[in-house]
């Protein structure tokens, strides 16, 4: 009986842990693994911050477009008969440009128009605020600035109460103005018109979230944002934009050079100036003689070309620097002439001429004379004090604004709008 019972083996000996190697293996498999994840999670962070950049940027823009054009067609009342459809007409374009920059401004210069601010330290006066020209058919009765002052006005309050909050020692504009610095200053004026302004009775402060709003300078002004917390930047008039959006490490290089074929698509593809119904702006009358394969140098203003001096509809535009939070737009032309568009004058300015029944043309008999207030949201009429700037020295022109030989404008967000 005994012989039929066979003995069992015995069974293996369990081991108690991993061998070193099979230890090692697992954390180079983990470790690959983590960095496979690590990289995934990167790069959805980067594409939805890039998807909410570019909603918000359209939004954002969608609504200034929206208010830009309801301050557009504000009515101005004419204090006479005008001595021709043209008079009226180019009366109401200069206070049109001007009411833009009153009720839409994108500097502190803009705001700081006809406040009666003395000169302080580096900063000049305050620039002049001047009456809109008219023609009248009894002589020239011009439009006093009361509507201008007035928007003005409400947003220097606004400002020094805001800093006069955060120290008590800002009674004043001037003071206000003195320390609220320029750097951050189109994002700032972007928030003080949100602020100020309603669309259908909703406030627009309601399409801001916490996320949209800093001080990122430490002013005391509070800035628009994007994703990267990087404030944006918002111009009334990026004409530069519109006719130089091509970077290039050289502009001065003929390859990089526009020709005037180019320019006259870009031109025919924007369309006239809105503002200028019976083109009464003295460039309408401009002829381009050159070619279209003759070259455009953008840093340089050449006076035998006419073609990059036109006017156009320039839509307004807001943008965000992208991921690299550097821009390379021009946003403020050098010059303290082109400052704001709120002072300029021009040294002289045709007077428009009636046209009889029997065809024949007549002058004003006393006409405008001469330093006639006339802003310039193109840059390209020679103002006092300031010649035509070049393409390259205009709002929104896309040039290597630090001079580092890198393209910092590739991943800028624009409105992916129909707004080109």
């Amino acid at each position: 009986m005994s012989s039929l019972i066979k003995t069992r083996p015995n069974a293996p000996e369990q081991r108690q842990a991993f061998t070193l190697v099979e230890l090692l293996v697992t954390i180079v498999i983990l470790g690959i693994i983590s960095g496979m994840v690590s990289q995934a999670l990167i790069g959805a962070n980067r594409q939805a911050k890039e998807t909410r950049a570019q909603a918000f940027i359209n939004q954002l823009n969608l609504t200034m477009l929206q208010l830009y054009e309801t301050e557009a067609s504000r009515s101005v009342g004419l204090p006479g008969q005008a001595w021709s459809p043209e008079a009226a007409s180019q009366t109401q374009l200069i206070w049109r440009r001007d009411w833009l920059r009153a009720s839409l401004p994108m500097s502190k210069a803009d705001i700081d128009v006809g406040s009666g601010r003395p000169a302080a330290g580096s900063d000049p006066a305050a620039p002049t605020l001047y009456s809109v020209p008219f023609l009248s058919e009894t002589g020239t009765q011009p439009l006093p600035p009361t509507r201008r002052e007035a928007t003005s006005l409400i947003y220097r309050n606004r400002v020094v109460r805001t800093l006069n909050a955060i120290d008590s020692a800002t009674p004043d504009w001037a003071t206000a103005y003195s320390k609220w610095t320029a750097t951050n200053e189109s994002a700032e004026c972007l928030y003080l018109i949100f602020a100020a302004n309603t669309i259908n009775g909703q406030p627009l402060l309601g399409q801001l979230r916490t996320r949209d709003v800093a001080d990122t300078d430490e002013d005391g002004m509070l800035e628009i944002v994007d994703s990267w917390g990087v404030p944006v930047v918002w111009m009334r008039s990026p004409v530069g934009f519109y006719l130089k959006n091509n970077w290039s490490a050289n502009d001065a290089l003929d390859a990089n050079k526009p020709t005037v074929g180019d320019l006259k698509a870009l031109v025919a593809k924007l369309g006239e100036d809105p503002l200028d119904i019976l083109r009464s702006d003295p460039r309408t009358n401009l002829v381009e003689n050159g070619g279209d394969a003759v070259l455009v140098d953008p840093t340089t203003n050449d006076t035998s070309i006419e073609i990059d001096k036109v006017t156009f509809y320039a839509r307004p535009m807001i943008v965000s620097a992208g991921l690299d939070g550097a821009f390379d737009l021009l946003v403020t032309p050098s010059g303290t002439a082109r400052a704001t568009q709120g002072s300029q004058r021009i040294a002289t300015l045709a007077s428009p001429q009636r046209r009889r029944r029997n065809g024949s043309l007549v002058p004003h008999p006393i006409g405008y004379g001469s330093n006639v207030f006339f802003p310039d949201p193109f840059y390209s009429l020679a103002i006092v004090g300031d010649a035509p700037r070049p393409l390259a020295d205009r709002p929104g022109a896309v040039v290597d604004v630090n001079s580092n030989g890198v393209d910092e404008s590739a991943d800028n967000i624009y409105p992916s709008l129909a707004l080109q």
